[in-house]
C-alpha cells in the first residue's frame, strides 16, 4: 500500500508538471505532441524511445516504473 502511494505522488507530480507547463508562444493544444512531450520529458529525467518499422514511437521512463508516457503512430 506504501509503494502505491508514493507511485501515486510521483505521478500526480508529474501530472502536474505537464498540466502547468508553457512555453512562451507555446499553446497547450501544440504541447501535447509526441515530440514536444518527449522533449520535456528528456529535459526532466531519463528517457527510452522506442520505434517501429512504420515510423510508430514510445517514449518510456525507466524512473517512473518503466511507464509508457506518450507514443504516436507516426501518421
Amino acid at each position: 500500500m506504501y509503494l502505491h502511494r508514493m507511485a501515486f505522488r510521483g505521478l500526480a507530480a508529474l501530472a502536474a508538471i505537464l498540466g502547468t507547463w508553457a512555453a512562451p508562444g507555446l499553446a497547450a493544444d501544440e504541447f501535447e505532441n509526441y515530440g514536444n512531450v518527449r522533449d520535456f520529458l528528456v529535459a526532466h529525467t531519463r528517457v527510452v524511445e522506442l520505434t517501429g518499422e512504420h515510423g510508430e514511437r514510445v517514449v518510456i521512463c525507466p524512473e517512473y516504473q518503466g511507464r509508457v508516457m506518450t507514443s504516436t503512430t507516426g501518421d
